[in-house]
């Protein structure tokens, strides 16, 4: 995956050649960030622009959902099961947790500074979020809604 100024590549390393090519719908607007996520058997692509997110469903590359939320920077995906992620996005002063099916905001956390990289990660049925900007390095253990 590439992100690109009109959207996201995909390419098959393998046979070197690209699977798909994922516009956004500004044209001008650089993707900043790329992240795969599962939502059931679901895989979907979540790629961030200054405009929003735009998500694709990867099984034949159609758009899945479109989140206005200007500014994103970052993006990674959160387990909350094997099967089922949420989709963590930061931005000039705010991380959001989104459910990547519907599109809709779960839960924000206002930041003091942006947030410029987000990572995940879990531990023994523990889930922690890293995120990161110019104002330095917090690590959070979040409490996620069960399914």
């Amino acid at each position: 995956m590439v992100g690109t100024r009109r959207g996201a590549l995909v390419w098959d390393l393998q046979a070197q050649r690209e699977v798909a090519k994922l516009p956004v719908r500004d044209q001008r607007s650089d993707t900043w960030a790329l992240t795969l996520l599962h939502s059931g058997a679901t895989t979907l692509l979540a790629a961030a622009t200054r405009e929003g997110i735009h998500i694709w469903d990867t099984a034949g590359w159609a758009p899945q959902t479109r989140i206005t939320t200007p500014w994103t920077k970052s993006l990674a995906a959160v387990a909350l099961t094997p099967t089922h992620q949420l989709l963590a996005s930061g931005s000039g002063h705010a991380v959001h947790l989104w459910d990547p099916a519907s599109g809709e905001l779960l839960h924000s956390l206002i930041t003091a500074a942006p947030v410029d990289t987000i990572v995940s990660a879990t531990e023994n049925e523990s889930v922690f979020i890293a995120i990161g900007g110019p104002a330095g390095l917090a690590v959070l253990r979040v409490n996620l809604p069960a399914l």
